[in-house]
């Protein structure tokens, strides 16, 4: 079957929308340092996992206006 959906973003520019950020080490503390509100949000959480998974989803958040499903396994490489 012959694709007639139009492609005007590169893989490179789908990733950089649409995938989980990946963060160097000035954009992980710019991200991840939390506000007092937010830091409340977070520490809201009754588990520390939810709490992490909130504080990423702010990071990522803050960095493209988008909510990501974290995967533990890709957190922290």
């Amino acid at each position: 079957m012959k694709k007639e959906h139009l492609s005007i973003l590169t893989q490179a520019e789908q990733a950089a929308f649409y995938e989980a950020p990946d963060f160097n080490e000035e954009q992980r503390y710019d991200f991840l340092t939390l506000a007092s509100n937010e830091l409340e949000l977070a520490m809201s959480r009754k588990s520390w996992s939810a709490r992490v998974y909130c504080c990423l989803q702010i990071a990522y958040f803050k960095s493209v206006t988008l909510f990501f499903k974290v995967d533990w396994n890709e957190v922290g490489r």
